[in-house]
């Protein structure tokens, strides 16, 4: 999985220039943070679909719009997250809140490239607030206020921070669901 998600760091660096539609907030050793913004112009964050697991990722992406501050930012951060919930509350109005998400992030909290430091979900509410849109009937608009790890000094926003709403196409992942482990399934998940 950390394979995949290396894929996708290298991805935050590929923003352009536009509207900001989220903020994300990761938390270095100690205490100060990185911010780093969703473009509404070009989204990285992405959600996917398994034909084996009645499961949905929602990847959440960052960078700046400056190209080289977010190869710089990818570089030093590593920064990865990712929330799951069933596939039937992938539904126009509907507010999934945390006793039916599951999830992660990652990121070097020393910011030197190391390899990233791995924390589960700690809290928060996904919505589907709208879709599908048009004829498009896998494009939804996601809004998310999810933090990872615990919140408290010197992070008050845990270990990272996500806020963000955007239209994000629901494609269907080319590989199997095979992740396990404690924060992998949604706690609703039978």
């Amino acid at each position: 999985m950390r394979t995949m998600w290396l894929g996708v760091g290298a991805m935050l660096g590929l923003t352009a220039c536009g509207e900001p539609c989220g903020t994300s907030r990761y938390w270095l050793n100690g205490g100060n943070e990185v911010v780093a913004y969703e473009d509404c112009a070009v989204p990285l964050s992405f959600a996917r679909t398994y034909s084996n697991a009645p499961y949905v990722t929602l990847n959440i992406g960052s960078g700046y719009d400056d190209l080289e501050e977010s190869i710089e930012l990818t570089r030093a951060l590593t920064p990865g997250t990712q929330v799951v919930f069933l596939e039937e509350h992938l539904v126009a109005d509907t507010v999934i809140g945390i006793d039916k998400l599951a999830g992660f992030g990652f990121h070097d909290p020393s910011a030197t490239g190391d390899f990233p430091v791995e924390q589960p979900l700690g809290g928060g509410t996904l919505s589907i607030t709208g879709g599908p849109r048009g004829s498009n009937d896998t494009e939804w608009r996601f809004s998310w206020n999810v933090w990872i790890g615990e919140l408290g000094e010197p992070t008050p926003g845990g270990f990272q921070s996500h806020a963000g709403e955007v239209w994000i196409d629901v494609q269907p992942s080319v590989v199997d669901w095979d992740h396990d482990g404690p924060w992998a399934a949604p706690p609703d998940a039978q």
